[in-house]
């Protein structure tokens, strides 16, 4: 976990991780979902998120999105309405 947080900034990878932790990648996607009670894929959109957010409230939207590791605000802004229901400007003001 602290692996994938720690690389939010850039491109993270099922396969990357299992090496840094010298297990195999299917090994990894196991114990990942069985330990953390989601996919890795969805752990990490989930964690993009969570930073995007955070870094919202101290700046734009743009950079929040690429500081998370996200293409552009859009492709944080699509992510969000389909896993939460919502666009994050309406997240941030409740």
């Amino acid at each position: 976990i602290e692996l994938i947080r720690s690389r939010l900034d850039r491109k993270v990878t099922l396969p990357d991780i299992a090496r840094d932790l010298n297990v195999s990648p299917s090994r990894l996607r196991h114990l990942f979902a069985e330990e953390v009670g989601l996919p890795f894929k969805t752990y990490v959109l989930w964690q993009r998120l969570q930073r995007a957010v955070q870094l919202q409230s101290t700046g734009n939207l743009t950079n929040a999105a690429l500081s998370a590791g996200f293409a552009d605000a859009a492709h944080m802004t699509r992510t969000f309405r389909r896993m939460l229901g919502m666009a994050p400007s309406a997240f941030t003001r409740e």
